[in-house]
């Protein structure tokens, strides 16, 4: 007889309060007691351990009838109570085995199984471009090669008069000698012929360059202008991308203006949501790398592109590292495309090896010297020392050992030359903390001691951003001209750390005297690039440039009068850990690459200084360099973008590039795309699939605006996506955040749904964006009218894509016809569960402390345990919850794991919208994952499931043949839908009413 399986004992954690903070990972056994749901669809879902907590939710007997029959009129009878719920399951190779075929043969007969999978799909577009994909990547992963030729075509017309034009202007135009004689004295410029030549005899080049040395600037106008003076201008088109949009955008303009035009003539660049585009040849174009990449979906082989120049390599984001290898697995198709890679003089030999030993030009940079001081040396300079408190317990924790291990030593070697002021603070453990008041002390030290130039330093991130400018702007040192009236009656500092437009217009200067003026600018990525722009000119005469920044300025961009660095030695770095399955995002120290490249943003008109905001000790113990982005982060858009340019099976590709990523990693991500049905088993794009490739979004997002238009409510589901994918448009000024939570709820009309909170206050501004009241209505919400302004770019652009996609019938979100059920919130909750599934939390109980009488949301997840509501989301303060299911946008460890923007959703959509969903063999039970699972009567969970099957069939068949939906139709696809949303909005208002019904209660017994 063989050993009896062994009894995992049960958890008393769990049995005792219904929770156990590992999940999923307890060693214990979880047992669950399942709600029953035999009187209603959905029972009595207990949200606490109180009987008076426990709500019904769901559907009365009479809308069971109705489901009935609805059903039952059009399902023919044999296919009742037999599910047969579509799955993209892999394909069977069906091949022949006739030894007598050909390779070639072979490869037609997979590529028959393929194609014979979507056989029920009618012809139409769509389906054939899908089937060339699925096709493309299957040849991709065969090995079977591709020719493609340049697409340009010489025109003489055009090389004669971009030549007599070229040739004009280095004759006669003043300005353009002017410029000349600026451009001959960079570094580069001495090697312009030799750098010329090696792009003739080589494929692949890489270019290395200290700061300085022009190569961002000068490469592409000598490959152009050679080019032109050579009457072969016409069948020349330089592509340059650039890691961030600031750059890509102010490098063109600097080229333009070098070439003396306007960007969009020779010179031009494309970003997101902004482009000034060149002439089509004979040009050069600035872009992102995601722009760059987003080309390579219709145009795999770059046909319109004769040089690809990629600057800023040794930054290795992940968009850089992927162009990189899928630019050298399109080199063997395209033999007269060159491509040059530009880097810092950091590890270039890393980049020429990966290019098969590709040569390396290197140029010296053109730098004044700049002088390096340390934590040691500023708290030595400044006397600034900090307030003294009472003496912490001794920490015993890893951390504290290194900063011991690290501090001790140092400190002892530097005792002959500071004071003992100095060394009590560097021994402090707390000395190497971000301190914004010694930042201030030391930018007032400049200002009193050193001569004029820009102030430029580094901080981490937004918040430490903005609270340095209210510092600044409150200081005794420094006070506020101009302000806006309303901002000086009571709130001063909200508008300026928070509200972009004005720091555009009306928070410029700040001035202690006639004799001493600043302007202090504020530059973050997410800001509009109009912001961002003011960072290069200028400042009027007599007033000193404070620009706070974060490593946005650190390369790429120059900025010229900038003499002065202050270097936090900080960056903001989000990372994922495949163990745990989650993303952290914390401060992280910089490399030492990082700080190199920080220093030398000053020096580059006179000397510069440089003030490293920790000791020199902790500088030793940096990292050499930056840790590749790929190696930190989430796959999911990464690979489906892969399948969309058909390059083959994922871990094939993933593996060529120059870091491989965690195969754990790229499981995980595999695994999760097959749960959004954007992949099949046998890693194939699904239809879905391929329609959420083709946007660039998030998978998560771009399936939920797909369904937003199917399910008529594209509106306010585009608006939530934008604040999705860039950043909400609520701020949250320090000190207030009870004000703000208190706008947000009244903004959420009742809804638990910080999603709807965003989509609301969206349709709310969009109401007045064109009225006066437009700037009062956003001071008084806590709102930013410039990123609404970025937000309603990015809504039109997911709009055109929908369009394109054959989603929507116009471009325009607000189209009537689009939005039938935009103002039914239990749809919209349906279609946001839909998207975000499977992030789905389980609300245990609320909680009341006893001393602080603070409220605490118990949350956990399957796969964590216990987590905790972000501080932002109006579910952290909510007394009760009808359901306990709720959807997340996503989940983020610092000092605990935060959901952040979440939704309470009911059972129905959990049910309907689901991967999956498993049925006991006796049909009493309906299980959507180990944590959520319902019993229910035999007959009622067939209805269920019959629902689900239908429902899922019409989702499959419209994504399939995208076309729009008219919701006033009374096809079988529409009653179907219909069906669903009246169901789902039933649920949810007998779920109100329940709750409704308790509350009363509980107001009537007090």
């Amino acid at each position: 007889m063989g050993d009896r399986p062994k009894r995992i004992p049960e958890c008393n954690n769990f049995k005792k309060t219904g929770f156990c903070r590992f999940g999923a990972r307890c060693k214990f056994s979880h047992i669950i007691d399942k709600p029953d749901i035999i009187q209603e669809l959905f029972s009595e879902l207990e949200i606490s351990k109180k009987p008076s907590s426990s709500v019904k939710v769901g559907l009365d007997s009479e809308k069971q009838k109705e489901l009935r029959q609805f059903l039952r009129s059009y399902i023919p009878n044999e296919k009742q109570g037999v599910i047969q719920e579509h799955e993209y399951d892999d394909y069977e190779d069906d091949v022949s085995s006739d030894d007598e075929l050909t390779e070639e043969e072979k490869n037609r007969e997979h590529e028959k199984v393929l194609e014979d999978k979507y056989q029920h799909i009618p012809d139409s577009v769509f389906k054939r471009k899908f089937l060339q994909n699925i096709v493309g990547n299957f040849r991709a992963s065969k090995g079977i090669p591709r020719d493609i030729p340049c697409a340009l075509e010489r025109n003489a017309t055009l090389d004669f008069n971009l030549k007599t034009k070229l040739t004009d202007q280095m004759q006669n135009s003043p300005g353009y000698k002017r410029m000349m004689q600026v451009r001959s004295q960079l570094p580069v410029f001495e090697s312009k012929d030799y750098i010329l030549d090696m792009i003739k005899e080589n494929q692949v080049v890489v270019i290395s360059g200290e700061t300085g040395s022009g190569k961002t600037t000068q490469v592409a106008q000598y490959i152009l202008d050679d080019f032109i003076l050579n009457n072969r201008g016409s069948v020349c088109h330089i592509v340059c991308t650039q890691p961030r949009r600031i750059s890509a955008v102010s490098v063109a303009q600097r080229v333009a203006d070098e070439r003396g035009e306007r960007c969009g003539e020779s010179v031009g660049y494309q970003i997101r949501l902004d482009k000034q585009l060149p002439r089509k040849q004979g040009s050069i174009l600035f872009c992102t790398t995601g722009i760059l990449l987003q080309w390579l979906h219709s145009d795999p082989g770059l046909s319109h592109v004769t040089h690809v120049l990629i600057d800023e390599i040794h930054e290795r984001n992940m968009d850089t590292d992927f162009v990189m290898t899928v630019i050298r697995e399109v080199l063997p198709q395209r033999k007269d495309l060159k491509v040059i890679l530009m880097s810092a003089t950091l590890n270039a030999e890393q980049f020429a090896d990966y290019f098969y030993k590709c040569p390396i030009i290197t140029v010296p940079g053109k730098l004044y010297p700049v002088e390096k001081y340390y934590l040691e040396d500023i708290i030595s300079m400044t006397g600034y020392v900090k307030m003294k408190q009472r003496k912490p317990r001794p920490r015993q924790d890893a951390s504290y050992n290194q900063f011991s291990d690290m501090i001790v030593p140092y400190v002892l070697s530097l005792r002959h030359k500071f004071g003992e002021v100095v060394i009590d603070q560097l021994l402090q453990p707390d000395s190497e903390a971000l301190n914004l008041e010694l930042y201030q002390e030391l930018i007032e030290h400049i200002c009193e001691n050193e001569g004029p130039g820009a102030i430029l330093v580094f901080l981490p991130g937004w918040d430490q951003i903005s609270n340095l400018c209210r510092m600044l702007s409150s200081s005794s040192f420094f006070s506020i001209i101009g302000v806006p009236k309303q901002a000086s009656e009571d709130r001063d500092e909200l508008e300026f750390e928070n509200d972009e437009e004005a720091e555009k217009r009306e928070i410029k200067i700040l001035t202690g005297n006639k004799d001493r003026q600043f302007l202090i600018l504020p530059l973050h990525s997410k800001m509009p690039t109009v912001n961002q722009s003011q960072v290069f000119d200028p400042p009027p005469p007599g007033v000193r440039k404070i620009i706070i920044s974060t490593n946005i300025a650190e390369t790429s961009i120059t900025i010229n009068d900038v003499v002065y660095i202050i270097d936090s030695g900080k960056m903001k770095v989000k990372s994922y850990d495949a163990e745990k399955n989650v993303s952290v995002l914390q401060d992280q120290w910089v490399s030492k690459a990082n700080a190199v490249q920080r220093r030398g943003r000053a020096g580059r008109v006179q000397r510069g200084k440089c003030y490293h905001m920790y000791t020199k000790a902790r500088e030793r113990l940096f990292d050499d360099f930056p840790t590749p982005e790929i190696l930190r982060t989430r796959l999911e858009e990464l690979i489906l973008t892969i399948k969309l340019l058909e390059l083959g099976k994922v871990a094939t590709i993933l593996n060529r590039i120059m870091d491989s990523p965690n195969p754990k990693t790229v499981n995980l991500s595999l695994k999760l795309l097959e749960t959004l049905r954007a992949l099949d088993g046998d890693e194939n794009l699904t239809p879905l699939g391929f329609h959420l490739a083709k946007l660039p979004l998030e998978p998560h997002i771009a399936k939920m605006i797909i369904l937003g238009a199917i399910f008529s409510c594209v509106d306010p589901i585009l608006s939530l996506a934008a604040c999705l994918s860039f950043k909400e448009p609520f701020f949250m000024p320090l000190g207030q955040d009870k004000e703000v939570m208190a706008k947000k709820i009244i903004i959420s009309k009742g809804n638990k749904s910080d999603h709807l909170v965003l989509a609301e206050a969206f349709r709310l501004w969009e109401e007045v964006k064109n009225k006066k009241e437009a700037r009062k209505f956003c001071w008084d919400n806590f709102l930013s009218m410039a990123t609404f302004r970025d937000l309603r770019k990015l809504k039109i652009e997911f709009a055109e894509y929908l369009h394109e996609m054959g989603f929507l019938k116009s471009k325009n979100s607000k189209d009537e016809s689009a939005n039938t059920n935009s103002k039914n919130f239990s749809v919209l909750k349906a279609v946001i569960c839909a998207g975000l599934y499977p992030n789905v939390a389980i609300v245990e109980r609320v909680q009341r402390f006893t001393l602080s009488g603070k409220l605490e949301v118990v949350v956990r997840t399957p796969e964590d345990g216990n987590v905790k509501l972000h501080r932002s989301s109006i579910n952290e303060s909510q007394l009760s919850f009808e359901s306990p299911y709720l959807v997340y946008h996503s989940k983020m460890k610092s000092s605990h794991i935060f959901l952040h923007d979440a939704t309470m959703v009911s059972s129905l959509p959990l049910i309907l919208f689901s991967h999956k969903v498993y049925y006991d063999p006796t049909g009493k039970v309906i299980r959507v994952n180990d944590d959520i699972a319902f019993h229910c009567a035999k007959d009622l969970a067939t209805l269920v499931q019959e629902l689900r099957q239908e429902v899922q069939k019409v989702l499959d068949t419209l994504v399939m043949e995208p076309g729009t939906v008219d919701w006033a139709s009374n096809d079988q696809k529409t009653k179907i839908l219909r069906a669903a949303a009246e169901l789902i909005t039933s649920e949810d208002t007998t779920q109100q009413k329940t709750e409704n019904d308790v509350k009363e209660g509980a107001k009537k017994r007090k």
